[in-house]
């Protein structure tokens, strides 16, 4: 018996400004949307009378604008 499992989505997170922000131009200083794409597919598969079972899934996410945490700080300067 095998079964098989399509999926796509699409994530949002909303712009803005800073909640906490290190100095003055970046309180006002927004920062734009993220977008994520998720593609995932697999297989459910049950062999010999049920006695062995073999699970497979592969995905992949495509981010637009990602944000990456930074700090204000210079380190080794």
């Amino acid at each position: 018996m095998a079964k098989g499992i399509v999926s796509v989505s699409r994530g949002f997170n909303s712009g803005g400004y800073q909640g906490i922000p290190p100095d003055p131009v970046a309180a006002a200083t927004p920062f734009d949307p993220e977008f994520v794409w998720n593609y995932e597919v697999g297989a459910k598969t049950q062999w010999f009378d049920n006695r062995l079972r073999l699970n497979a899934t592969a995905f992949l996410s495509i981010t637009k604008i990602c944000r990456l945490p930074s700090s204000s700080t210079a380190i080794g300067l």
